[in-house]
């Protein structure tokens, strides 16, 4: 084989760099997850109707590093040549900016029950101070604000009313309102609100004479009509593309041949484990010759009561609305054009060729199989994402809905009109890597007559240009082609130009975040 390219320094490198993100993250996220704890054992109980301004202070200004931290994280990742930033990431960056905002809706509520002026300045004090520097975070950073917007149009989001809470902040009338009360502000008595208020940044800044009025400028015009052009184009390719599909999807010629497959429906029932993933492809159907690459489609094996039961998620919150449709078969969560279905093993072999994968270890992925569980049930009620942007969580694909809910399994993208894409032959090609955190369980395919044919990882390779290295019979190379333009004739002084291609093998190495 020609031009055998080694990427295992490079890897060795990555790897090191990758360690170090993936403790930043995994910090970040334990601290994310306390904090949702304790806003859960203190104030969502019902001892109190009005909590201390400490407490308060002490959750809002937590959220409000944990968020400010991610978000620089967030733009590191960004601006990674060599690194790309997972879906996932922007799901987690979904739950600690939602946790963030709960303090702030804690803090107009106690503004509300309070009857006290000292301590409802000191609530506004508070929400301005945490505020302000948080708005700059996300509304100066390109790739911050479009996301952040995104969430905004999720029917699912938690933070979709963070332009409400904005405005109401960043707010002329507000900010001269709490200004003119410092100014008035006599700090006499030593008592919690005006200990808290004789540290704020702000109040001394007012009380050495200084105006705070700038802090309800916003400064975003012309980032927000970039931002609509680029939200213009990519709503017209993907109305193309939804048009499309509407139409090419509801053409077929007939059954799939694994339909009827008895053997094969029995042999998944008593194999297939709680989340694997499907593979499918359907022959019969105008969609297969349309969709990018070999494969088109995958859904998500849930599991059986049983099976939920074993693995200690059948009372989980989050299924608990589904029960019912898995007691009665349906287990496999997927998502089609018309958007999340759920169906049993008999509907999904309706096909011609499926694989099965299954991540090998969820524990050496620090995969919590209930965190899973939730964010994949997060995701009903979500439309059809026709620009099929893995960084949009408004919108999903059958293979979004992986991305976004597997932890921080780092599956192949590629750019596409300046998007990130997660397609069903991305998560294939994994399965190829070295150190793959994924195994094949199963591949089924049909043959021209329609009889079952079983198949092996070769088989599957070859269906995402992946081959067997020679050098090391249990690695695989991703066979390419390059190619150049070279001079082939000179007549009368022009030059004739043809192009020579030759084959190349690269191996892919998994790198964990």
């Amino acid at each position: 084989m020609k031009n055998l390219i080694s990427k295992t320094t490079i890897s060795a490198l990555l790897l090191t760099m990758s360690s170090i993100y993936a403790q930043s993250y995994y910090n970040l996220e334990n601290r994310e997850n306390a904090l949702e704890k304790k806003y859960v054992e203190v104030f969502k109980s019902e001892k109190v109707s009005e909590f201390s301004i400490k407490e308060i202070a002490d959750f809002t200004i937590d959220s409000r590093d944990l968020l400010s931290e991610y978000i620089e994280y967030l733009d590191e990742r960004f601006n990674q040549k060599d690194k790309i930033l997972l879906p996932y990431e922007i799901v987690i960056f979904e739950d600690i900016l939602e946790t963030y905002l709960k303090a702030v809706k804690l803090i107009q509520e106690q503004e509300g029950l309070s009857t006290q002026e000292l301590r409802k300045l000191s609530l506004q004090v508070l929400k301005l101070e945490t505020f302000r520097p948080l708005y700059e975070q996300i509304y100066f950073n390109k790739q911050i604000r479009r996301v952040t917007s995104d969430f905004e149009n999720s029917p699912k989001s938690q933070v979709s009313d963070i332009s409400e809470i904005k405005d109401s902040i960043i707010n002329k009338k507000f900010v001269a309102s709490v200004e003119d009360k410092i100014k008035s502000l006599e700090i006499q008595n030593e008592n919690v609100y005006s200990n808290f208020l004789e540290t704020s940044a702000i109040v001394k800044s007012v009380k050495q004479g200084n105006s705070i009025k700038n802090l309800a400028k916003k400064k975003t015009f012309w980032k927000k009509l970039s931002d609509g052009t680029s939200n213009v184009l990519t709503a017209i390719t993907s109305s193309l593309s939804a048009g499309f599909g509407a139409l090419a999807g509801n053409i077929s010629w007939r059954d799939g041949h694994l339909g009827d497959n008895d053997k094969l429906l029995n042999e998944l029932k008593s194999e297939l484990k709680p989340f694997d993933i499907l593979l499918e492809k359907k022959r019969y159907k105008l969609t297969d010759y349309t969709i990018p690459g070999y494969w088109g489609h995958a859904g998500v094996y849930v599991g059986t009561k049983e099976q939920l039961i074993k693995e200690g998620l059948w009372n989980d919150k989050s299924i608990r609305p589904y029960q019912e449709l898995i007691e009665a078969g349906k287990v496999i969560f997927q998502v089609r054009r018309s958007g999340l279905v759920w169906n049993t093993l008999k509907e999904f072999i309706d096909l011609d060729e499926m694989g099965v994968i299954r991540i090998k270890d969820f524990e050496a992925e620090k995969i919590n199989k209930s965190t899973l569980l939730a964010k994949l049930m997060e995701q009903v009620g979500k439309n059809y994402d026709y620009s099929f942007n893995t960084y949009t969580t408004s919108k999903i694909t059958c293979t979004e809905i992986v991305a976004f809910s597997y932890g921080r399994i780092n599956w192949p993208t590629e750019s596409l009109l300046g998007r990130k894409t997660f397609t069903p032959n991305h998560l294939t090609s994994l399965l190829f890597y070295q150190d793959t955190p994924i195994e094949l369980i199963k591949y089924v395919s049909s043959d021209k007559k329609g009889k079952r044919v079983d198949l092996t990882l070769e088989d599957l390779g070859k269906t995402v240009s992946y081959v067997r290295n020679p050098d090391k019979g249990n690695s695989f190379l991703l066979k390419g082609e390059k190619c150049k333009r070279e001079v082939y004739s000179r007549v009368r002084g022009k030059r004739k130009f043809r192009y020579s291609c030759e084959d190349t093998f690269t191996e892919s190495t998994y790198i964990r975040n």
